[in-house]
């Protein structure tokens, strides 16, 4: 079959746990749910893994779940809660991407950026921090390594694929807008062919394309289909699954016609979104016309023949780059248009210096301490994610022979790091507002890596 589909969904919450207490605290405009954490889960991550499927007298015909069907990634942070707090649904996105791999030899899970930072703005430290992380803990879940994984508000530059491609990443996901040019892999004789400009109205979606990168290596980027995916998020496609099956079916061509948004659109921000997935992703596997797949599976098939150069320093929720985790660009949720978000530049500036600090102190100080300090920080998300015991961790990165009370200096400059990465969440710096969770949230794990 020539035509193929792909719909994916951003699955993330932010770090919501109290550093001090371990646990997630009451959040009140999450009510009625105790926290933001539960409501969603409720709204959005459960009824996904238990879709229903209605026949017209309104009988279920199928308990459906979606995470077998759709391209998913899945924020670190958020998928600890769940483990913890709705193992049901938990499960359910562990054996979606199991039958997934059954059925088309590669999963449908993709990794996530462990704590959601914007990479572009991250030093190279960080950028290669949250990807090993993110590695560790997606390998501990689901029990084999990933092949793509999501950038945090798609942000991304050539550093960023860098830190990708060199931990064996084989592909991400951008948003069309993010592609400025385009051009043969081979041009005529074996050598370049010259480039062409594009934007998101003459790009090609419909194909993979490698990025090519100073390092040698290079990555494979797939661009979503731009105003189907806004649809979906933002145009209520999701009132009518018949309808939203037309659109789909309408827009496939050969090729692959992929599909991503947020995965809070399907339930969280669309009541009942899900049912309307569930029915559109069987009209689509039952219609003979359109094959579902995910990226990894059609990248194996049908590997790039054209390379795209990025705009660097680009996202898929800011068309003024990166600019809305750092300054006041604009780009707001519209609630407060009397507003502005100038608080964002000195809250990037205070944050990301603390964290520079953290790190001056971390080598400075771990270099007495571990075997080799930038090592045994990458390497912590194995015990971060549960795959590795402490003792175990101790005995690999630990410098011989060290005192109790060095072993315990040892510990706490690894969760120092763990806060100061926590802190720089992308959230904080999202919304209108300096005083919602999630700035709170940020200054309060720089304080607890302070402390």
């Amino acid at each position: 079959m020539s035509k193929h589909l792909c719909i994916h969904g951003h699955f993330y919450q932010p770090p919501r746990v109290d550093p001090w207490l371990g646990e997630v605290l009451p959040e009140g405009s999450a009510a009625p749910a105790l926290n933001w954490n539960q409501r969603i889960t409720r709204e959005s991550y459960a009824p996904l893994a238990f879709a229903r499927r209605l026949d017209g007298s309104g009988r279920i015909l199928e308990v459906f779940n979606a995470y077998e069907w759709i391209s998913c990634n899945f924020g670190p942070t958020l998928l600890s809660w769940m483990q913890a707090e709705e193992p049901a649904a938990y499960a359910r996105i562990l054996d979606g991407d199991r039958r997934s791999a059954r059925r088309l030899g590669f999963g449908n899970a993709m990794a996530q950026v462990a704590h959601h930072q914007i990479l572009p703005l991250a030093s190279a430290l960080d950028k290669e921090v949250e990807v090993a992380w993110a590695v560790h803990d997606f390998a501990a879940r689901y029990g084999r390594q990933p092949e793509g994984m999501w950038l945090a508000e798609a942000a991304v530059d050539t550093p960023t694929l860098e830190a990708l491609a060199a931990a064996g990443i084989a592909y991400t996901v951008l948003a069309p807008r993010q592609a400025e040019a385009v051009r043969d892999l081979d041009g005529e004789n074996g050598g370049d062919a010259p480039w062409t400009p594009v934007d998101e109205g003459s790009l090609d979606v419909y194909q993979p394309y490698a990025v090519r990168l100073p390092s040698g290596r290079s990555l494979a980027v797939f661009f979503y289909h731009g105003p189907l995916s806004q649809a979906v998020a933002f145009e209520r496609l999701l009132d009518d699954g018949e309808n939203f099956w037309r659109r789909v079916s309408g827009a496939t061509r050969p090729g692959l016609l992929s599909l991503a948004t947020d995965g809070e659109t399907y339930g969280h921000h669309f009541t009942f979104g899900e049912m309307a997935l569930a029915y559109m992703l069987t009209r689509a596997r039952e219609s003979g016309e359109v094959a579902l797949t995910n990226y990894a599976a059609y990248l194996a098939a049908h590997p790039p023949v054209r390379e795209a150069r990025i705009r660097e320093r680009s996202s898929w929720s800011c068309v003024h780059g990166v600019e809305r985790w750092r300054a006041d660009c604009g780009c707001a949720t519209g609630g407060h248009p009397d507003w502005n978000q100038a608080w964002r530049g000195p809250l990037r500036a205070g944050l990301a210096g603390l964290k520079a600090g953290l790190d001056a102190h971390f080598l400075a100080r771990g270099a007495s301490l571990f075997r080799d300090a930038r090592a045994a920080l990458l390497a912590f998300g194995q015990v971060v994610a549960g795959a590795m015991e402490r003792t175990d961790f101790a005995d690999r990165h630990f410098a011989p022979g060290l005192a109790a009370a060095e072993a315990g200096a040892a510990w706490q400059l690894l969760g120092m790091q763990r806060m100061g990465l926590r802190s720089l969440a992308s959230c904080a710096w999202f919304f209108d507002d300096l005083d919602r969770i999630e700035p709170v949230n940020a200054l309060t794990y720089a304080l607890r890596a302070m402390d």
